[in-house]
């Protein structure tokens, strides 16, 4: 994009992705929080806009990459059209299920009703040995497309509906790994939960 600032200065070239900063906004005016020159934004420990998965979520972006590193959860996913991915398993995001506030270890925002959250390629994992908390929570969500996560060591792995079916449908899960957790999937707070080690190898789709 050719962008002028104003008649007194060149214009400035944007190439590539580049992110909305300080500088940026301060030159070009941008005063709204939501919008960004850059649709994605990269989360590592060190030369990247952001260290937190969870910062960059607050911060407003809804397309975050993970490298190929730990990451400390809890997560909390609060936009709809929320896309996060990882490098594969080794993007990990861990959480002790034990601690204040980490039951749930990557969640979407519940009491929001969010819609279409992309979740791929990235491992989540329970630090503590006791088998406690969630892994993935994805309850009273829709259009929540999972794919290539691995979830280990909880006490459930993933829940998908907690009690409340009408608000959760349109959803697919595929490539799923539940590894080592008391139970790996819930469909709803008031049925059987499925134990043992999962491999889902195809997919799950859920209608309304």
């Amino acid at each position: 994009y050719n962008v002028a600032a104003n008649a007194t200065t060149s214009p400035m070239w944007f190439q590539g992705a580049l992110y909305a900063s300080s500088t940026v906004e301060s030159t070009l005016g941008i005063t709204y929080n939501g919008w960004k020159l850059s649709t994605t934004t990269l989360v590592c420990a060190s030369g990247c806009q952001y260290t937190s998965i969870q910062t960059a979520i607050d911060a407003g972006w809804k397309n975050i990459e993970l490298r190929e590193e730990t990451y400390a959860g809890p997560v909390v996913i609060k936009n709809s059209e929320t896309y996060l991915h990882g490098a594969g398993h080794a993007s990990l995001i861990t959480c002790d299920a034990t601690a204040t506030g980490q039951g749930l270890c990557v969640s979407v925002a519940t009491s929001s009703l969010l819609t279409r959250i992309r979740l791929e390629n990235f491992a989540i994992d329970n630090t503590n040995a006791t088998n406690a908390g969630v892994g993935l929570d994805v309850s009273q969500t829709s259009h929540v497309v999972t794919d290539g996560l691995r979830v280990t060591d909880f006490e459930l792995g993933h829940l998908y509906q907690d009690g409340t079916s009408n608000n959760s449908f349109y959803s697919t899960f595929s490539n799923m790994i539940y590894f080592d957790n008391s139970s790996c999937f819930r469909t709803a707070s008031t049925s059987a939960t499925t134990g043992g080690n999962l491999v889902n190898a195809n997919s799950m789709y859920s209608p309304r």
